[in-house]
């Protein structure tokens, strides 16, 4: 494995540990505050609070997928990691934005949260640049290898064995670096509810 790669790695090992803890203490507590909020009738927060438990799910699933992936020693169990990490990517992507685009427009209008307008902005126009860079391998990836889109065998092992695990890591590291940054915002906003 080279260097580079390598202390990718060991940094990833690092950052997924730490969005284990995080989710295992985060997600529940968020949960519960949406939970106590929607008991009261409110729910006005209900698009920071899912973004922040979106984020750290998904966090944690791509940092366990894409280590596991690096450790793997046979090359079709590479692929087929980075193939569920596309799929994942590709999902993920598509819903943040969907997400961001709902905050800017509900909660984010408000008085309350405007500070964090810009910042907002400023990552769903990331999303959306990370989307128009890689959305097109990720979706012939998840259409393809993982729908089983393709009836032709010959095609489907040649999308499978096409697929460059080093690749997707590395699309899976910048979304996750854009995961993070949402997370933090989001973090932001939900300690005004709490």
């Amino acid at each position: 494995m080279a260097a580079s790669l390598q202390s990718k790695l060991k940094a990833l090992n690092a950052s997924s540990e730490l969005a284990m803890e995080y989710a295992e203490r985060e997600i529940p507590l968020l949960k519960n505050i949406m939970e106590r909020l929607h008991k009261k009738g409110v729910y006005s927060f209900d698009g920071s609070l899912n973004i922040a438990i979106f984020s750290c799910i998904a966090e944690a699933d791509l940092s366990i997928l894409m280590v596991r992936m690096l450790h793997e020693q046979f090359t079709y169990e590479m692929t087929l990691f980075a193939r569920v990490i596309a799929l994942a990517l590709h999902e993920y992507a598509l819903d943040i934005q969907r997400m961001l685009s709902d905050l800017i427009k509900n909660e984010l209008a408000t008085t309350q949260f405007s500070a964090h307008r810009s910042d907002i902005l400023q990552l769903n126009k990331r999303n959306t640049d990370f989307i128009k860079k890689n959305i097109k391998q990720l979706k012939q990836i998840r259409n393809n290898t993982i729908a089983h889109k393709t009836k032709q065998a010959v095609d489907l092992a040649n999308l499978v064995y096409d697929t460059d695990p080093i690749d997707i890591f590395n699309i899976g590291l910048e979304l996750m670096e854009i995961s993070r940054q949402v997370k933090l915002e989001a973090g932001k906003i939900t300690a005004k509810i709490k």
